[in-house]
Formats: structure tokens, sequence, C-alpha cells
């Protein structure tokens, strides 16, 4: 698989990974043997998975909860000083100061960089070995047939966030990038058409695509349909600083709210990716699932990204 899928993996895939994971899945085998072999692999998962991170976070299953203490503004400090300068650079934009602003809230205090962001993300950041950990920032809920997820995980790329900036995200507008993105998780892509969006005059804003990503899975007998518009933004904020973000544009079936806050930053020289996440979608009849897609997802992604950053 070409490098030009590597950037908007996690940022679009968890969501329609998770419904594919949760709709497509085969039923419960009716044979008792079946239902020992799943029993089975359950408990051996279980075991695997840690139960708490390399601060102390509590871990269930793969799933982290962030600590208590997240609008707590870290101190100054060398390792809190790329952080907050993303903070800072970003509060003065639109779209992390008012339109994801509870997203932007999640990692920053004021134009701070919280204990979460610099504690806890940037410390347990996935760098290619191990399982990414990934945090939820409120629980997963299941309300009225709709889930959501608000959660956030980092990643520590071997290369440097202005070479991902310049060489790997703007592969982002090309339409054969979503198809292969679909296609990668097991899907099949639709009428895909990615259009470069209008310029607007938000700070640092470089370049955007709305993106209209239609696909289909199989579950069982049935076809489960999922599309929906979103409009993706890169945008440079300046002393090596960067900014991702999407945000659901329309929902014709499944998803209900869609919307990604990415903190691009080196810290020592090494380019990390912060990514925080709220997604809202119909659950299809299939709620008891739908934690575990989430992580296994979020999970199987974020090792990819990794691993194409490397090539």
């Amino acid at each position: 698989m070409s490098k030009r899928i590597a950037y908007l993996y996690v940022h679009s895939v968890i969501l329609t990974g998770l419904l594919a994971a949760c709709s497509s899945e085969p039923q419960a085998q009716s044979s008792s043997r079946s239902g020992a072999d799943a029993t089975k692999k359950a408990k051996k998962t279980a075991v695997e998975q840690p139960k708490e991170d390399n601060e102390g976070n509590a871990c269930e299953d793969g799933l982290c909860k962030a600590p208590l203490t997240i609008p707590v503004a870290a101190p100054p400090s060398a390792k809190a000083a790329p952080p907050t300068a993303w903070c800072a650079a970003a509060a003065d934009t639109q779209a992390a100061g008012q339109k994801l602003s509870p997203l932007y809230d999640a990692i920053c205090a004021g134009k701070v960089a919280n204990t979460f962001f610099v504690n806890t993300l940037i410390s347990n950041a996935y760098s290619g070995s191990g399982e990414p950990q990934l945090y939820q920032v409120s629980d997963i809920t299941n309300s009225g047939g709709i889930v959501n997820a608000f959660f956030a995980v980092a990643i520590k790329m071997p290369i440097t966030i202005a070479s991902h900036f310049e060489s790997v995200a703007p592969r982002d507008g090309d339409q054969n990038t979503e198809r292969e993105r679909i296609t990668a998780q097991g899907r099949k892509p639709g009428n895909v058409s990615v259009t470069p969006a209008a310029s607007n005059n938000d700070k640092g804003w470089s370049r955007g695509w709305t993106i209209d990503s239609p696909s289909s899975a199989k579950a069982g007998l049935a076809t489960v349909n999922t599309r929906y518009v979103y409009r993706q933004d890169h945008y440079d904020l300046g002393e090596g600083l960067f900014m991702y973000t999407s945000s659901l544009q329309k929902s014709y079936e499944t998803v209900t709210n869609y919307q990604i806050l990415t903190a691009g930053l080196d810290v020592d020289g090494t380019g990390y990716q912060v990514m925080v996440a709220k997604i809202s979608a119909q659950d299809k009849g299939q709620a008891a699932k739908v934690k575990d897609a989430v992580k296994n997802i979020a999970s199987s992604l974020v090792k990819f990204m990794y691993s194409q950053s490397t090539k």
C-alpha cells in the first residue's frame, strides 16, 4: 500500500471502521464449539491488555481513562514548552478557539497545555511497539441507538511534523487516497468525490477539501451503507506548529457527528500527532460491540499510520 494513505486514516477511518466492525461481524454461531472458541479468544485478549498506562491511569481492555486532572495547566518545563506553544497558537484560530473548542479544551487550559496533553498523551504516544493507548475523555455512551465517543490518542513519528505536513498530509486531497482508505478497512467505496475547499481567512489556514465518502459493507445477508460529507482543513501555525481538523458537513446515512482536532508538533526533534475526536453514529443494532470496535479499529489504524511514516 502506498505512502499516500498515511495521514487521514486515524482521522476518518475510525468511524467507518467502527461501523464495519460492529455491523459486518457475523452473528454468534449456534454450535457449542464455536461459542467455546469465542469465549476462549475473548479471555485471551483480555489477559493481554495492560491494566494501566505508563502514568498509572486505569485501563480496561485497551481503553484507558483520561486522568481527572485534565483542566490543570502543566507547569513550565522543557517538556511542556512545545505543547504549550501549540495551545497558544491554536487558540487564536476560529477552528480550535470556537468551532472545535470542546476538543481543544480537552488538551489545553486557556493557552497552556494541560497535564493530559503533556504527561499522559505525549508520554504514552505510540512509537512502533506494543499497543497504542486510546484514552476516553468521557465514557463511550449509547442513547436512543446513537453511540457517542470522545477520545484522544497520540503518535510519535520517526519524521518531523514539518516533513509530515509537507510530504504526507497533502495527499489527503487525492480521490484515490479516500478510495484506498475505504478499501483497506474491508469496505467497498462508492462514488467518492474530493473537492478543493474554498480558502478562508482563519489564521494559519493552508489548504482543505470537502470529501464525500460513501461506502458499504456486508452484514450477513444485508448490506450496511455509510455516507457522510466532511471538511478536512490543514493549518500552518508557524514556528514548526501545525493543526489538522475534520468536521461533518452533511450526514446521509449512519454518521450523526464527526469532529477531529489534531495537534502537530515536534518534541525533542521528533514529530507528534495528538488527536482528539468526538464521533457519534447509529449503532445499527450492535451496541454491545461498539466499545471493542472503537478500541480495535483505532489501535490498528495507529499502527498502520506509524508504519507508513517510516517509509
